[in-house]
């Protein structure tokens, strides 16, 4: 796919994203250090230069987190060439491409549950209709107010005559 992107968007910059590297770090983290490791590891996706990344990365490979998951350090080294660009960033940038990020993985978390409850779609209409209706459950949840389904009006002509 990142291919396509390029040949279609030849000046767009693609980067990994960093909270999927931090969640498959932690899945060889036992639920008890997971915190922990997770505030070790914060120096190495704030970091301001790729330089500055690299030094974080070592510091954390020396320290106690690090020497006892040292898969956790390879797989940074290893995905530093596709964060490189994510690095580079202004820091407001940053948070926004994080938040987006998160916003985008809690929408597809809400749909692929509710997919999955639900099975098997009659028609191409009912599939369209249940996105529609997770998708304002999930605005619902976030505080936004969606926009209501246009509704058509019912009235009867005792409503449109005056009354006497």
């Amino acid at each position: 796919m990142s291919t396509a992107v390029q040949a279609a968007f030849p000046a767009t910059k693609l980067h990994s994203s960093i909270a999927h590297l931090v969640r498959q770090c932690l899945l060889e983290v036992t639920p008890s250090d997971q915190q922990p490791v997770t505030t070790a590891l914060q120096p190495l996706h704030s970091a301001n230069s790729g330089a500055a990344a690299q030094a974080a990365l070592d510091v954390f490979a020396a320290s106690p987190w690090g020497t006892k998951y040292p898969l956790i350090a390879l797989r940074w080294q290893a995905a530093r060439q596709q964060l490189a660009p994510f690095m580079v960033m202004p820091p407001k940038t940053r948070r926004v491409i994080l938040l987006a990020d998160h916003v985008l993985e809690l929408l597809h978390l809400q749909l692929s549950r509710g997919i999955g409850r639900h099975g098997h779609f009659p028609s191409d209409q009912a599939a369209i209709a249940f996105v529609w209706l997770a998708l304002r459950r999930a605005m619902r949840r976030t505080g936004d107010n969606p926009p209501a389904q246009p509704r058509r009006r019912l009235t009867t002509r005792a409503a449109k005559s005056p009354m006497l």
